[in-house]
C-alpha cells in the first residue's frame, strides 16, 4: 500500500532543499541518507576530471524502477539508471490446470507524463572517496 502522506511529506522536505545549479550537495545527501534507509547504497559516479550527476525521478514514479548492471554485464562500466514501464505484460492461463499460458499486454500504454531531473556533479560534490 502506497503511503501518500509519506510521500507528501518527502517530496515537501525535497522542495524545501535550495539546490542552485552546481550547488546540489545537501540534495544529493539528503536523497543518500533516505535511500540508505530503506537499505539501498550506492555512489555518486565520476570520471578523472571529477564530473558525475545524481538523476532524481519527478514524474512517473508509479511506473519507475531503479536498474543497476555491474561492470561487465553489458558495457565495461557500471550503470545505473531509472527504467519505466510503458505496457504491463499479462500472463494468461490457457486452462485450470495452467500447462499453457499466453502473455498478452496491456491494450493501451501509459499516458501518463514522465520526467527525470539531472544534477550536474564536478569537483569535490561528484568524489565518492571523500566519505560523504
Amino acid at each position: 500500500m502506497i503511503d501518500e502522506k509519506r510521500i507528501a511529506d518527502f517530496f515537501a522536505e525535497l522542495v524545501s532543499i535550495d539546490s542552485p545549479s552546481l550547488e546540489e550537495c545537501e540534495m544529493a545527501d539528503t536523497l543518500k541518507a533516505k535511500f540508505a534507509e530503506i537499505g539501498v547504497n550506492f555512489t555518486e559516479d565520476h570520471t578523472q576530471e571529477q564530473t558525475g550527476y545524481l538523476a532524481i525521478v519527478e514524474k512517473g514514479e508509479k511506473r519507475a524502477s531503479i536498474e543497476a548492471q555491474p561492470n561487465g554485464v553489458m558495457v565495461n562500466y557500471n550503470r545505473c539508471f531509472a527504467k519505466f514501464l510503458m505496457r504491463d505484460l499479462y500472463v494468461q492461463p490457457l486452462n485450470n490446470s495452467n500447462s499453457g499460458t499466453v502473455t498478452q499486454p496491456e491494450a493501451d500504454r501509459t499516458h501518463s507524463d514522465l520526467q527525470v531531473r539531472y544534477i550536474l556533479l564536478s569537483g569535490d560534490d561528484a568524489n565518492y572517496d571523500k566519505g560523504r
